[in-house]
């Protein structure tokens, strides 16, 4: 009875895999649907324009120029599939060089969203990784 336990048991851990195959999955599904993510998001270059504050996700400039996309920490998670941590996962983006970090200590950026007085946090992604 025990080997039939134990063997069940093995079985069950190898099939589950590691933490880190579920950080790699959630980063890979996350930036392979980025293109996807950015036709829907709302564009925020246009300053005229008066955007709602409550939108998840903003395509805008990147600071060292080309397309980025600002997602609310809450939001991340969820485009990621929900099984890892948001800081976690913001992590390895920042390792694969697609997340811009912030200032010193942070890794969420302070963003204006035109028609809005106040500034939010989000996670700034790159369209195109370096």
């Amino acid at each position: 009875m025990l080997k039939c336990i134990r063997r069940v048991y093995l079985q069950t851990v190898r099939e589950r895999g590691s933490a880190a195959d579920a950080i790699t999955g959630a980063a890979a599904k996350l930036v392979s649907e980025l293109t996807r993510i950015a036709k829907n998001a709302p564009d925020v270059t246009d300053r005229k324009k008066s955007i709602s504050s409550d939108s998840p996700v903003l395509r805008m400039q990147a600071p060292g120029g080309g397309t980025m996309l600002a997602i609310k920490p809450a939001h991340l998670t969820r485009l990621a599939g929900g099984n890892v941590s948001e800081k976690v996962l913001a992590a390895h983006l920042e390792q694969m060089g697609v997340l811009i970090p912030g200032t010193p200590g942070h890794r969420t950026r302070q963003v204006a969203v035109p028609g809005s007085r106040s500034r939010h946090r989000y996670y700034c992604l790159r369209l195109q990784a370096k």
